[in-house]
């Protein structure tokens, strides 16, 4: 066992002495001791070493976390984030919008799939939107979900309505079209009122 104790030197201040006896192993019996001698001064100064150097490795672990807060922000935090905004202007309708996409990793891809769905939607909406104004939503639904097969047609017994516009060629050869597409669209749109009025199809 060894025992510490401390002294006062008038010269160099306090000096820990440190005491350990020695044993000799084949007589078993204690033959001295050795005694290890240090200034508080030197005790102190490595004592403040190693709070600096603990101080330095709290610093550079707290940048290092910051960096990798950092990166994780950019990485994974701030694309998921852009997908969430996506999701949310499309679930509002918004088809327009369009993400961003600067990476080629599969996040990138997941936000270019996001912007590939957006513009189908779009699309979809615009042939909603287009003819929807002259065509019964159930048949424009069945032509936008049955891609495939809505265009082979089946047998059944119906009454079709053949409207013709008295006069619509030389008319239209001495109308500018603006004005033409104009008296057409009203046309259509009193026609289209009356027929889906009767549950009629255009």
């Amino acid at each position: 066992d060894y025992s510490i104790n401390y002294y006062n030197d008038p010269a160099r201040g306090y000096i820990y002495d440190i005491t350990v006896p020695i044993t000799s192993v084949r007589l078993r019996e204690s033959i001295g001791t050795v005694h290890i001698g240090l200034t508080r001064k030197v005790v102190d100064e490595a004592v403040d070493r190693v709070n600096r150097y603990i101080k330095y490795l709290t610093i550079f672990g707290l940048i290092i976390g910051g960096f990798g807060a950092l990166l994780i922000a950019t990485i994974i935090v701030k694309p998921v984030h852009a997908l969430i905004r996506s999701a949310k202007e499309i679930g509002d309708g918004n088809f327009d919008y369009r993400m961003e996409v600067h990476r080629k990793d599969e996040l990138g891809h997941l936000m270019a799939s996001f912007n590939e769905m957006a513009a189908g939607l779009q699309q979809k909406q615009i042939i909603k939107e287009s003819f929807g104004r002259y065509v019964a939503p159930e048949v424009l639904e069945m032509i936008l979900h049955n891609k495939e097969t809505w265009f082979k047609g089946k047998k059944t017994t119906v009454t079709v309505l053949f409207a013709d516009i008295r006069g619509f060629t030389s008319y239209s050869e001495r109308t500018d079209p603006e004005t033409l597409i104009n008296h057409l669209n009203e046309y259509f749109t009193l026609m289209t009122s009356i027929v889906q009025k009767h549950q009629g199809y255009i």
